[in-house]
């Protein structure tokens, strides 16, 4: 039988990779087949969370990230962010399990597809008409309630690649360090939502409209059904946040215009239609108020991302990302915003997923560093190994 692997066999994720949009739908299914979902996620994110950095940059999809520590932060801030329509990556900053033995066996979906699985070895038999496979690695996991939310509650959300969950310690992020999700922004050309006390070299006040008190399923289809009504919103959004002004005044300009179109939302006739849906739905519209900051691009920053193998591969595609950035503004555009995360309890969800706390790491630090392949930051590649006997 192999042996279960801990190095990459010389792989590296490369920013030039051509990829195709990860298979949510695949993993959906997988993760169906299981009450323990965390462990299955952690093997289709070795492999596929890159996949999706990539994808993004490749497509010109630019995401907003949000570093979160709970599930009612992501419920509340899922809600305070949709209506923006960019693909929201959270970045989970709570406990980890200890490294842990991982063995899941299960019964294959119907056109399966292995397209993940660095560290992770497998073995596959038939039964009658069905496949049956057993998986084995080891990982540092995430709570099951996490996951849970993601592919129960926000299933539709992670399906269509909107949502997404990543800890920050396996992809080489360090959030007690000064703007430490730089690294995965400038990868991707996407946003970030720092803390209301970070420094920024200036700031702008800006209103985000929200919806609150529909349910989860009553929410996604008023999204769904107005994608158009919110075009406008959303394109003048995007370029704030994403798009490197000329000069100051274009700045302000792009400000202005987006403040008009939130304005309109709230009041004009042309939005009608779209607050009257609100109200059949049982629903509120409401505003809260955050700020745009500009941060300056710190190369130095580089030596301070995550320790270990995830840090030094989130080290390696930032250098290259920033090798790739020639005549762009060195400057950035993301969230000033503490999430209004008052009381995220009341935000009404599916059910409760069922909770399971996760273990309190070990305090020796060399005990907190993944082996290289029990990250998330593998190749873009299929690099599960299958267990063979010798004849």
């Amino acid at each position: 039988m192999t042996s279960e692997s801990d190095s990459y066999s010389g792989g590296r994720a490369a920013l030039d990779d051509v990829v195709q949009r990860p298979l949510y739908e695949n993993a959906a299914t997988l993760l169906r087949q299981s009450d323990e979902k965390a462990g299955l996620f952690d093997y289709w994110a070795r492999g596929n969370y890159t996949r999706r950095l990539l994808h993004f940059r490749q497509a010109g999809v630019r995401p907003l990230l949000v570093p979160v520590a709970t599930v009612d932060e992501m419920r509340w801030a899922h809600r305070r962010l949709a209506l923006i329509g960019a693909p929201v990556d959270f970045i989970y900053t709570g406990l980890l399990t200890t490294p842990t033995k991982c063995v899941q066996v299960m019964l294959l979906p119907e056109r399966h597809v292995w397209d993940a699985g660095w560290g992770y070895i497998a073995t596959q038999w038939k039964v009658r008409d069905r496949y049956a496979a057993m998986l084995v690695g080891n990982a540092r996991l995430m709570p099951e309630e996490v996951v849970a939310w993601l592919t129960i509650e926000a299933n539709k959300e992670f399906q269509d690649g909107q949502l997404f969950v990543a800890p920050a310690e396996l992809v080489g992020l360090d959030l007690t360090a000064a703007d430490a999700m730089a690294p995965v922004a400038t990868i991707t050309g996407g946003a970030t939502v720092e803390p209301q006390t970070a420094s920024a070299l200036a700031a702008l006040e800006l209103d985000i409209p929200f919806l609150d008190g529909m349910s989860p399923k009553r929410f996604r289809k008023f999204v769904r059904d107005h994608e158009e009504e919110l075009s406008r919103f959303r394109v003048a959004f995007a370029r704030l946040v994403s798009e490197a002004s000329e000069n100051p005044e274009q700045l302000l300009g792009w400000l202005d215009e987006l403040k008009a179109e939130v304005a309109d939302m709230r009041l004009s006739d042309r939005y009608g239609r779209l607050r009257r849906n609100i109200v059949l739905a049982g629903g509120t519209l409401g505003v809260v108020t955050a700020r745009a900051g500009a941060f300056a691009a710190a190369p130095e920053i580089v030596t301070l991302a995550g320790a270990g193998a995830a840090g030094a591969a989130l080290i390696d595609l930032w250098r290259q990302a920033l090798e790739h950035r020639h005549g762009r503004s060195a400057s950035r555009f993301s969230l000033l915003w503490d999430l209004g995360v008052q009381r995220p309890k009341h935000v009404r969800r599916v059910r409760r997923a069922r909770i399971a706390p996760a273990l309190r790491p070990p305090i020796d630090p060399e005990a907190l560093r993944p082996p290289p392949s029990h990250h998330w930051l593998c190749p873009p590649t299929n690099g599960l190994l299958f267990a063979g006997v010798r004849k």
